[in-house]
């Protein structure tokens, strides 16, 4: 049995990004291996059930995800995301094909959230405009607003740390909380559960939009800490909680 088999045929419909996941799917789990060649356009065309240029479309993307190099000569060797890829292929790598959570993934985004959050909120103290200080402070007062439910607060919480990712001024952070972004809302009823003492801890959002309107940026960052600490105790027990369970079994 052939690489190429498991793959299915795909409908008309969004072929293109069906294709590119199908086989982002396959190079993520480890199906196709770093240094393995693609199994040729022959054997994806007939395997996926679409036309050359769709595929060669699809491999496009791949090529500019850093997941294949396509060498002078038309060959695809698959490259070690690791190594070569970029935060857009997190919220691929989030989940198995079973929807089953990844935790060390999922740790890894955490710390990275608990890192870039409240830099994020030190450099907003210090660039943002009068625009960005409304936008926030409007923000922070939805978040207030009483008789919210989870997926009300979630929604709120979201645009909220867009706006403070906004007013740093930093694109490269801006990036960063795209993906994360998308991860999150990929598998939002499980997260906003967990964090759901963060999502509901009005004052602290306010405390931070007035610390970066005041420009304080020591106070932001630190109020900034303190409030994605009290999601990030919660993910990380229950990443320990299930890696014990695991290991016990």
């Amino acid at each position: 049995m052939g690489t190429h088999a498991g793959l299915k045929a795909l409908s008309r419909q969004s072929v293109v990004e069906a294709a590119v996941e199908q086989l982002q799917l396959k190079i993520l789990r480890g199906d196709f291996r770093p240094g393995d060649k693609l199994p040729t356009e022959a054997e994806l065309t007939e395997a996926l059930g679409v036309s050359r240029s769709t595929l060669r479309e699809a491999l496009s993307r791949l090529a500019s995800l850093r997941l294949i190099h396509v060498q002078h000569g038309g060959s695809k060797t698959i490259l070690d995301y690791r190594e070569h890829a970029g935060l857009e292929i997190v919220p691929t790598l989030l989940s198995d094909t079973s929807g089953h959570v990844d935790v060390d993934v999922v740790r890894s985004i955490t710390e990275l959230r608990a890192i870039l959050a409240p830099d994020a909120a030190r450099l907003a103290a210090r660039r943002r405009t009068e625009a960005n200080a409304e936008r926030l402070i409007h923000a922070a007062a939805a978040m207030a607003e009483a008789a919210l439910d989870l997926d009300e607060l979630s929604e709120r919480a979201n645009y909220f740390w867009k706006q403070l990712i906004l007013s740093s001024g930093n694109l490269a952070y801006r990036l960063a909380f795209n993906s994360l972004q998308t991860a999150y809302l990929d598998h939002a009823p499980q997260f906003r559960k967990l964090i759901a003492p963060e999502l509901q801890a009005a004052s602290a959002y306010q405390g931070i939009s007035q610390a970066v309107v005041d420009g304080d940026a020591d106070l932001a960052k630190r109020r900034t800490q303190e409030l994605v600490a009290v999601g990030d105790t919660i993910i990380m027990s229950a990443i320990e909680a299930y890696t014990s369970q695991q290991g016990g079994e």
